[in-house]
């Protein structure tokens, strides 16, 4: 049975990998390392062999991270290749009570036709807001009089270099005396992002299921009941079922120990009996330097003192020997670039970064989040590693009008503007937020924050049609609530006329930064990691709804179920979770086949619309 789902990989993907890995600069390095070994005077020739081998395969060694390389390049890439010799037997589980076929892709229940007919929807929807990002721009350029780049003073630059810690000593504030003197008068709008949430979401409103070619085959384009039924978002993914969320997330189910849920007993001795063996695992992950140990292990949380490592570990997709050096010089770079030239965008970083002092939890944070996010606009490596996500200039030569713009004599080494091609969406500082509470220095703290960028974060604020981007989530959020509670649904989207996910959308598109307590954040996002999926997010902010299900259904007005969803900081993820999808799965199966008995006899949905 197992041997049937086991897919081998094909010689193209074996020649992307080895390309992958000759375009790495520690390739080189650790062959050369090797190279050095193997010729020293005092080694003899049948020595070298053994030698080579034990520098490869020690333990944590370049072997390691060669197979933790092609291991997130397969995650990267949707090859996901088991070995069945090593995959584990399941485990009996009384929450799992049933047998789970494997799942078809998302989309497959669509015809060529219609898949196309999808995809053209999710461009022109993207296109369009392309548009408006650009139209604001041009307006921001001709109202201030400002250019898009310039090159910072001598003494600034100068300045910049006597910290070799932070961008701090940058005198960002410099050019920026007329926007602040403007602060009252409409052209204060250059001080925000160029698009917000609001923006994606009209945009994503727009997308229709799409026409099968055959109006006989119209009902396959049509997605599962729970996915299409009174909808704010109409895209036709096969969206999880409950069902399906306690087999593919099992390790979340009660059985299994969770730090956020169990290391808080009330008996001592349990609790340090727990946290020990946790701490063992953890450990030995580490210092294996294995992806595989540690994501299943990260599926039950990670202490706080390991969580920086751990999450390194997995996320990171370069072949690094020395991680901290390799930040080091990554970002020696990419400070001299700030220091050097002053972008338009960076007044937009600036004061979305001044967000955070509005948060107690954050305010310290304030200055870390802007250096991340100063490093980030100049970083040329996002541009291959999360292409969806581009939304800037990505051939200035061939833009002769932005070109004009960008005024100043000397010559732009810079291939797209901003160099990282996206432009900043309001509320970026949020997800740079996330990773303050793992990293005290700025390379690190960047680096993790520009893997897990091109991992995660972009599919929150980019309309793709991938099933794990904004859109998807949207639409497993309003599935997983109407399999839930679907009169709860019923109630707020047809009775009060307030879409649910109108609510939820920010606490998706930010990973519920600024909604939940900062240790149930990293405790989400542990999961998330772990899993390396993002249908836990949809699953939360269900849960969230069923949990204030009693003052939801009193709530008469948009004020009073802004009051009943206001005020998460309380909330506690992994029960919330594990109660809603594990343990009361029993009244929800009721409630579903009470729901798929009152629309079975509708005969035209759009009549109750």
């Amino acid at each position: 049975m197992l041997s049937q789902n086991v897919r081998h990989p094909h010689p193209e993907d074996i020649e992307q990998h080895e390309i992958h890995l000759r375009n790495n600069v520690s390739y080189w390095s650790v062959k050369s390392h090797l190279k050095t070994c193997a010729t020293m005077p005092s080694t003899s020739l049948n020595e070298v062999p053994s030698i080579i081998d034990e520098e490869f395969n020690k333990v944590g060694g370049f072997s390691q991270l060669l197979d933790n390389t092609i291991a997130n390049r397969r995650s990267n890439l949707g090859l996901r290749c088991w070995n069945t010799n090593s995959k584990p037997k399941p485990t009996v589980n009384p929450f799992l009570s049933l047998n789970i076929p494997k799942r078809n892709a998302p989309l497959s229940h669509l015809d060529a036709f219609a898949q196309n007919h999808f995809e053209t929807q999710v461009r022109i929807a993207k296109n369009d807001l392309d548009k408006i990002v650009r139209k604001r721009l041009e307006r921001l350029l001709r109202d201030n009089r400002i250019s898009l780049v310039e090159r910072r003073r001598k003494v600034d630059e100068d300045n910049f270099f006597v910290d070799t810690f932070g961008t701090s000593c940058i005198n960002l504030s410099a050019g920026l005396e007329y926007v602040r003197s403007q602060e009252h008068r409409k052209d204060a709008v250059v001080l925000v992002g160029l698009y917000t949430d609001d923006d994606i979401f009209e945009a994503m409103r727009g997308i229709q299921s799409p026409k099968s070619r055959n109006e006989s085959d119209s009902k396959k384009t049509e997605p599962s009941l729970f996915s299409s039924f009174w909808s704010t978002c109409h895209a036709p993914f096969q969206c999880l079922t409950i069902e399906d969320f306690r087999y593919q997330f099992k390790e979340m189910c009660p059985n299994y120990q969770h730090i956020g849920a169990d290391n808080d007993f009330d008996n001592f001795d349990n609790a340090t009996e727990f946290n020990c063996k946790l701490n063992l695992d953890f450990n030995q992950a580490t210092l294996s330097k294995s992806v595989n140990n540690a994501r299943h292990l990260s599926k039950l949380g990670i202490p706080a003192h390991l969580r920086p490592q751990i999450w390194d570990l997995i996320i990171q997709s370069e072949i690094c020997i020395d991680l901290k050096q390799y930040a080091k010089d990554q970002c020696l770079h990419l400070k001299a670039q700030v220091a050097r030239y002053d972008l338009l965008i960076d007044q937009m970083i600036i004061y979305d970064s001044e967000d955070c002092k509005a948060d107690e939890n954050y305010f310290v944070f304030e200055d870390m989040v802007q250096d991340i996010l100063l490093l980030w606009t100049r970083d040329e490596w996002n541009l291959s590693k999360s292409p969806n996500a581009q939304t800037g200039f990505h051939d200035i030569e061939a833009e002769a009008e932005i070109k004009a713009k960008m005024k100043g004599k000397w010559n732009l080494p810079m291939k797209s503007y901003p160099p990282n091609g996206i432009f900043p969406c309001s509320g970026i500082s949020y997800y740079a937020l996330i990773v303050t509470f793992l990293h005290t220095d700025l390379e690190s703290a960047y680096i993790t924050f520009r893997e897990l960028y091109a991992r995660y974060f972009f599919k929150l604020h980019t309309i793709t049609s991938a099933p794990d981007g904004i859109l998807g989530l949207s639409v497993t959020f309003e599935s997983f609530l109407k399999q839930l509670d679907p009169l709860l649904f019923l109630h707020l989207t047809h009775e009060l006329g307030c879409p649910p996910v109108t609510y939820a959308f920010r606490w998706l598109m930010y990973g519920f930064v600024g909604v939940l307590d900062v240790e149930q954040i990293l405790l989400l996002w542990d999961r998330i990691i772990g899993f390396d999926r993002m249908e836990i997010l949809s699953a939360l902010a269900a849960a969230i709804f069923v949990f204030r299900r009693e003052r939801l259904l009193e709530a008469k007005t948009e004020k009073e179920l802004e009051v009943a969803l206001s005020d998460l900081a309380t909330i506690k993820i992994i029960p919330l979770l594990q109660h809603y999808f594990f343990v009361f799965h029993t009244e929800a199966d009721t409630l579903t086949k009470e729901w798929k008995m009152f629309t079975s006899d509708l005969s035209n949905f759009d009549e109750l619309d």
